[in-house]
Order: structure tokens, then sequence, then C-alpha cells
């Protein structure tokens, strides 16, 4: 009796341990907020998908998306009220991409979205949607979107960010594509 009381306290235990390390993991990849892949996560999705494209002469576009004016809703509404932006956006966000496309939280209000075989017409469109979808949630957002030029995954990412730059300067709820800093076939 004593030797079937072990075993099932065993096996409970092991389940428990199953549990917590689904839990761990979610904590390590995800972000609590949105549901997102956290930074870790999404960055690291890039690398692998910077080195496909590389290995498989693949195009790929990256869209960095931050909501316009984040700050101010925080300060006016609360961060209760902004945590429910920041949601609604993300959600958004996945609903609008691609099965094959993934998008993550990049950190505070701005959102980064992988998009594989995804060549500079394609991002833009792509881009464009993302920009009306995030409306919905009340928002505006700036989108800066860079496709892939066999540089790095920083490189890439560094000129979305200043395509994302000059949308905002550029007034805001807009999108903008990084320059190619190789000529593009027509």
């Amino acid at each position: 009796m004593a030797r079937v009381h072990a075993a099932g306290r065993t096996k409970v235990l092991q389940e428990e341990l199953v549990a917590q390390s689904r839990r761990l993991e979610t904590l390590i990849f995800e972000d609590v907020l949105t549901g997102l892949a956290n930074r870790r996560s999404i960055l690291t999705s890039l690398n692998g998908m910077v080195s496909g494209a590389r290995r498989h002469h693949r195009p790929l576009s990256v869209a960095i998306v931050d909501i316009d004016h984040f700050k101010l809703i925080n300060d006016r509404q609360g961060h209760a009220a902004g945590d429910r932006v920041l949601s609604a956006v993300a959600g958004n966000l996945r609903r609008n991409l691609r099965a094959e496309d993934q998008v993550g939280r990049l950190g505070g209000e701005e959102f980064l979205a992988l998009l594989p075989d995804a060549d500079a017409p394609a991002a833009a469109t792509a881009a464009e949607k993302l920009r009306a979808c995030a409306g919905t949630a009340g928002v505006t957002v700036s989108i800066g979107w860079a496709t892939w030029e066999g540089e790095t995954a920083e490189e890439l990412l560094r000129r979305a960010d200043e395509a994302l730059y000059a949308a905002k300067a550029a007034g805001r709820d807009r999108v903008e594509g990084a320059r190619a800093t190789v000529p593009r076939r027509t």
C-alpha cells in the first residue's frame, strides 16, 4: 500500500514539474502583457530568418511598429489604459499578418513584425495593412520597414528603425520604407 501511495505521489509531482516547466518556458519566450513573442524570442527568430534567407536566397522584410504618442496615453489615462492599448494593438497585429509571419514586442510601445518571403512591394503592402489595423485600437502607429539586402540582422533592424524615425518625423501615422543600400532590380 505504501508503494502504491508513493508511486501516486511521484506521478503527481512529475505532472507538477512538467506544468512548472511549461510556465517557465512561457516566461522565457512570451511577453506577459501582450502574449506576443518577447524581445529575446523575436530577435532570435529574426536571426534564424536571416540565416534561412541567406541560405535559400529568399526575400525577407521586417517592420517596426511604434504606437504614436503612447506616453500621453499613460500620462493622461493611466498605465492600465496604456496596457489595454498595447494588448489591443498586439492582437490587431497578430490577426493581420500571414500565418508564416511573426510578431513580437521589442519593448515599450514598439513591436517587430518578421515577414519571410516578402520583397519590398510586399513589405510596403503588409506595413500599410498593419498601420490601418492598429487604428481600430483607437490609436495611430508609425511603421518603418526594410527588406533584407544580405546584411546582418542588426543592420537590417537599424535600417528599419531609421525608416521608423523618418515616419515619425514626417508627421506620424504613416509607413516609411528604408532606403535600399543595394540597387533594386526592376
